[in-house]
């Protein structure tokens, strides 16, 4: 009796051994799942953050496009207008042109016209004196 009680309570005293062991294990996968859902939330954290730094990067993107073409699209307005520009100038050019034979030929003409008139007046003074002598 007392060897199957020395078994009995060696067999007690390894499974006390043995559940705290279990006990030991059991409060380590508790800290390890503890650790693993915290490091699991900041997982989800920053995944969060990554997504946000993703949403804004498009955004980004989509405003660098659009102010991209808006770029373009001034610089095809300075070319058009730079264009017109240059159209204006020939043109006012041409008008100089224009202007400078028209004054030539003005002056031409106010010098027939002078011609003229200094003829007229010499005729004039002729036929007086002819008119005179007669």
């Amino acid at each position: 009796l007392r060897t199957e009680l020395t078994r009995q309570t060696a067999f007690e005293e390894e499974l006390q051994a043995q559940v705290s062991a279990l006990q030991r294990d059991l409060a380590d996968a508790r800290d390890a799942a503890s650790t693993a859902k915290h490091d699991l939330d900041e997982l989800r954290s920053k995944y969060v953050e990554a997504q946000s730094a993703v949403v804004a990067g498009a955004q980004a993107q989509e405003m660098v496009r659009s102010q991209l073409e808006f770029a373009a699209e001034l610089k095809q307005r300075i070319q058009d207008a730079e264009a017109s520009c240059d159209e204006s100038r020939r043109h006012a050019a041409e008008l100089e042109e224009r202007v400078a034979a028209a004054e030539r030929e003005g002056s031409f003409y106010r010098e027939q016209v002078e011609e003229q008139h200094n003829e007229h007046a010499r005729l004039e003074e002729a036929n007086i004196k002819l008119a005179q002598d007669l």
